[in-house]
């Protein structure tokens, strides 16, 4: 409702002040109110007091005091608390020594704001302000508190409260309350709650407990990284949505959490990875850390191995028989065979490859037998050649051409089934031996010129492809889209390759970062880094003995740097 504004003007009012006041003013709609002098000043407050000289025709529905020392304007109102028949308060906040003040009355009716007369005077203060209680008496960062008192300002701008000195947003006050948020801090244990109202501030006797992340216990003292810890306690998520755990410097990655219970992934250390390190566990959650009292032992996953014996800048495919690698050299075509025992690699006697040189096949080993799938030639032509070396008489068969070709292509078995997926996305299930083949429904992704890898986990079929993870239903033929992935081309970087280990999938994300699939949470996991150069032309290959991945690189990007190998261990 808007008021309309009624100014009594005093020296008119005295003028008819006397023994027939009453009769001389004629009634109004509004009433008339003068302002009286202050008294009572002193250094505990001052009293202000107000006569109705006409309570008018309106309905009265407030009335009480303004004043203000020119900045600030505050207003008590009495409509609750006094009547209008003794129009008087001893006012005990607000009031700063030594500073001149304005009062006057006012009265508020349905229709009319009527002010009365202006009364300076000079404060000698207030009362000092006083705590009283507050609740809850512990909490986190941000807990909201309620707190009572005496004497503090009826402006909520004007009563400050700070925790151990930092400032708290105040959600609203009274002159004997106050509610509060705590603020955000790195301490943690028994904290002073202060109010400043002006001049004035007070400390309460009673202290605030400041709650933080306790860490109780953890599910392993050492392990490799990428592998899962739980990390067991209280208070470890309450004070923000900041959460993170560190492992000296290095950021672990948080699968799951509750207030007692965090899920994480132990970090790739970013300074050993060819020697175990101890580290220091500190988790933060807001602006508080705390630390575990023992050190975990990340102990190393990488090994250097034999250089392979040549350094061509060529996307070289390896794979394992009878627990050796073995690589087909593309120019001289000669195969060459790595023990892990001796650490050598050797090339085969009598196992040169007859046909031309290509790229891009599939070496895929049934019993005692490697089969070379397709490939392209030296002009990108796709061919549809398969060759078959046996391993016991160390000689090579040309069979009859397959009825598909491709640039890239992946495998898996499952099931006892070969599977070979094509770039173009055809699918075929083969049984090389026999030379039988049966096409499938086309897979839904293309990867002629990029990245496609499979594994076989829990008995089921995966592909991954840049962006995207695929799952294959055998019983209804189709494709599954399953999880995203952060997997992409590079630039100055060599395309992604994948392998399967330990009955998941991996993947080496531009020649650096080593990721495993989560099958239970349905995502990918950075698991460690590669060790050696991962530059634009830093090509590797990968082949699986027993439970280690070797990756070996057939060119490097630093000059005079040989195309080193490691092998990978969980």
């Amino acid at each position: 409702m808007k008021y309309s504004l009624v100014f009594v003007i005093l020296s008119l009012l005295f003028s008819f002040m006397g023994c027939k006041k009453d009769a001389e003013i004629q009634p109004k709609q509004y009433p008339y109110v003068i302002t009286k002098s202050v008294t009572d000043i002193d250094s505990s407050g001052a009293t202000f007091e107000a006569e109705i000289l006409d309570y008018g025709q309106e309905e009265i529905t407030d009335f009480g005091f303004i004043w203000s020392d020119t900045k600030t304007n505050y207003q008590y109102s009495l409509f609750n608390k006094g009547s209008l028949d003794n129009f008087k308060v001893r006012i005990s906040a607000d009031l700063e020594q030594g500073i001149t003040y304005s009062c006057r009355a006012y009265i508020k009716t349905i229709r009319n704001l009527v002010l009365g007369n202006k009364v300076i005077f000079l404060s000698l203060g207030s009362e000092s302000i006083m705590i009283g209680d507050f609740n809850p008496k512990e909490g986190f960062d941000g807990t909201l508190i309620k707190l009572t008192g005496k004497y503090f300002s009826q402006i909520s701008a004007n009563n400050k409260v700070f925790v151990n000195h930092i400032p708290a947003e105040v959600i609203f006050s009274t002159g004997d309350s106050i509610a509060f948020i705590t603020p955000p801090m790195g301490y943690v244990g028994e904290a002073d709650i202060s109010i400043q109202v002006g001049s004035k501030d007070v400390t309460s006797n009673i202290k605030f407990k400041i709650l933080g992340p306790q860490i109780d216990s953890i599910s392993l003292l050492s392990g490799n990284s990428g592998e899962s810890v739980t990390i067991e306690g209280k208070n470890l998520i309450q004070n923000g949505a900041n959460i993170a755990v560190y492992f000296d410097s290095n950021s672990a990655e948080i699968v799951s959490y509750s207030e007692t219970q965090l899920e994480i992934i132990v970090p790739p250390p970013t300074n050993s990875l060819l020697s175990d390190i101890s580290v220091t566990i500190k988790l933060v959650n807001g602006l508080k850390t705390t630390s575990y009292k023992d050190r975990f032992l990340i102990e190393k996953s990488w090994e250097s191995k034999q250089a392979t014996p040549f350094d061509w800048s060529w996307a070289y495919k390896a794979f394992t028989f009878n627990e050796k690698g073995y690589i087909l050299e593309l120019n001289t075509k000669e195969l060459y065979e790595y023990s892990p025992i001796s650490n050598q690699w050797n090339s085969v006697p009598s196992s040169l490859f007859p046909g031309d040189r290509n790229e891009g096949s599939l070496y895929i080993i049934t019993a005692e037998q490697l089969f070379k799938v397709s490939g392209y030639d030296y002009t990108g032509q796709s061919l549809s050649e398969l060759w078959v070396f046996d391993f016991n008489d160390k000689s090579w068969n040309k069979k009859n051409d397959i009825p598909f070709k491709f640039y890239n292509a992946i495998f898996f078995n499952l099931n006892n089934q070969l599977y070979i997926v094509t770039d173009e996305g055809q699918v075929w299930k083969c049984n090389l031996e026999n030379g039988q083949y049966i096409r499938l429904n086309d897979f839904p992704d293309n990867f002629k010129y990029a990245f496609a890898s499979s594994f076989v986990s829990n008995g089921k079929a995966f592909v991954v492809t840049y962006g995207l993870t695929w799952q294959y239903n055998e019983q209804n033929d189709s494709w599954i889209e399953k999880s995203t992935n952060p997997f992409s081309k590079q630039n100055y970087c060599v395309h992604a390759i994948g392998f399967a280990l330990n009955n998941t999938g991996y993947v080496l994300h531009s020649g650096e970062k080593l990721y495993k699939y989560d099958i239970i949470n349905n995502k990918w996991i950075l698991t460690s880094m590669y060790p050696g150069p991962s530059g634009y032309d830093s090509y590797k290959t990968i082949f699986i003995i027993g439970d280690k991945a070797y990756i070996a690189a057939t060119s490097s990007s630093y000059i005079g740097c040989a195309p080193l190998m490691y092998s990978y261990q969980e």
